[in-house]
């Protein structure tokens, strides 16, 4: 699997865990958020997903951030389907980023998901199941679910 950073430079996700644990081991005593967050974008007969990785020092306010876009032949227009399917690629790097020795410094209740469903409008009705999947794992839904609604919005365009 790969990722890519803000500099558009192509990373493995092993590469993206080794750039993780260097920007924790630089302020190893700072407080962290680790979120993860996806969302699509229906383009023609396909779907883009976008899965973002973002870990932020809540010190220093410095942040890093990688991005995994996916095009899938899928033609299901069911909300709920796509915000589950959503749902649980973040999942899959959660469980990935679970197992690295980043969670291990910074703790595993700094793992976040952010689902982007949320009690207004369409979305509403895959809360109870994005919700009942991620429920292993500390989860947001919108609004506060910033990094599924707004940055992983941005890379799925």
């Amino acid at each position: 699997m790969f990722f890519k950073n803000t500099r558009r430079e192509i990373l493995h996700i092993n590469n993206v865990l080794q750039e993780l644990e260097c920007f924790v081991n630089t302020d190893p005593g700072a407080n962290y958020d680790l979120i993860v967050g996806t969302d699509s974008q229906r383009h023609k007969a396909m779907i883009k997903y976008a899965t973002v990785i973002f870990l932020w020092n809540l010190n220093s306010r410095k942040f890093r951030l990688f991005f995994n876009r996916e095009l899938v032949n899928e033609k299901s227009k069911d909300i709920v389907y796509r915000l589950v399917s959503e749902t649980a690629k973040s999942l899959e790097i959660a469980h990935i980023l679970e197992e690295s020795r980043v969670v291990e410094i910074i703790g595993r209740n700094c793992l976040t998901i952010h689902i982007d469903a949320g009690y207004n409008g369409r979305s509403r009705k895959a809360i109870p199941a994005c919700t009942g999947i991620a429920s292993g794992f500390n989860h947001k839904i919108k609004p506060d679910a910033w990094v599924a609604s707004w940055v992983a919005d941005r890379y799925s365009k």
